[in-house]
């Protein structure tokens, strides 16, 4: 509940800012959250497979030095988690041979998400206990996050990454493009070339960012993976609801089809709620953050803003 409601208040602000985007900590979001998955599908699929008697080693169906237990009681060493690996360039390879394949698939894969989930429900309600729910919130054992009010405060923060997918519709707005009506037929020719060389870049982009999750779902434990998930999900949240503030009071004039309701408090609230969900996260993660924010930044140094400010100059001297 508390995730969902720090969700419901960054979810208004994200309906104001859906032609906006906080490109470095959505990768982060997004990609992450694929490897997430992908380790989870990997246990599930190697559980699967033992079943049908095909049994995938131990040591390639983990992230390096995780313990796996052996039917005999015994464990080894894991190194690689092939089934994640493989999962991942999959679905890649389905989404590189095109939109409509895609389409199908994961209309078929929702489809039967949705009825396993129903079916799940429908079973396990005759099995629920009430007795299970005494005490509603177990004592402290002692530690920050064990259990207690800290657990709530800890369990909010890893649980909000069954949240994600909401924010998805503000990320493709950039994709809603229209060159020819709006620029000059004089440089139409420009623009196919360009045209031409951003899908081709694209795609060779789709294909980098599958191979880097992969690699990400084949050396990350699933907590690991989920913990820097919800956290960069947090923190898309709390910028989020920030921008809104301050664009208010910047740039009131903007046209927003959707405006947040109850400026400024929903905002406010919405930005406390996620940094508070954060503090509960161990620091690991934090550390794990400020290592990707500093990644970012000095691209965006390095790279983006000198080249965004040449994008900005040329475009300037066409228009004189």
């Amino acid at each position: 509940m508390l995730a969902g409601i720090a969700c419901a208040f960054a979810g208004l602000c994200y309906a104001e800012l859906a032609s906006w985007i906080i490109g470095w900590d959505l990768i982060l979001e997004y990609s992450l959250s694929s490897s997430t998955v992908a380790v989870g599908w990997s246990a599930y699929a190697v559980t699967l497979l033992g079943e049908m008697g095909i049994n995938i080693p131990a040591r390639l169906a983990g992230a390096p030095g995780t313990r796996m237990l052996l039917a005999d009681g015994t464990s080894v060493t894991a190194f690689f988690n092939l089934p994640a690996v493989i999962i991942c360039l999959a679905v890649t390879a389905l989404l590189v041979r095109g939109i409509r394949e895609s389409s199908r698939v994961n209309t078929i894969i929702v489809i039967l998400k949705v009825a396993v989930l129903a079916i799940f429900t429908a079973v396990g309600m005759r099995y629920a206990n009430g007795a299970n729910l005494h005490p509603f919130i177990p004592p402290n054992a002692g530690q920050f996050g064990s259990f207690g009010w800290s657990g709530i405060l800890r369990g909010a923060g890893i649980i909000f990454f069954a949240y994600i997918g909401f924010d998805a519709v503000s990320t493709a707005s950039q994709e809603t493009k229209n060159p020819g009506r709006n620029v000059p037929i004089g440089i139409l020719v420009s623009l196919a070339v360009c045209t031409v060389v951003y899908i081709a870049v694209g795609l060779v982009t789709t294909a980098i960012t599958g191979v880097v999750v992969a690699i990400a779902s084949g050396l990350f434990p699933v907590t690991v993976l989920g913990l820097l998930v919800s956290m960069g999900t947090l923190l898309a949240f709390a910028i989020v609801c920030t921008g809104v503030l301050i664009l208010r009071k910047t740039a009131p004039d903007t046209a927003r089809p959707f405006r947040t309701p109850g400026i400024p408090w929903v905002p406010i609230i919405g930005t406390l709620i996620c940094l508070y969900l954060m503090t509960g996260l161990p620091l690991p993660t934090w550390i794990r953050l400020f290592v990707w924010l500093a990644v970012g930044l000095t691209i965006y140094f390095t790279y983006g803003r000198v080249r965004a400010a040449a994008v900005r100059d040329q475009a300037m001297a066409d228009a004189a």
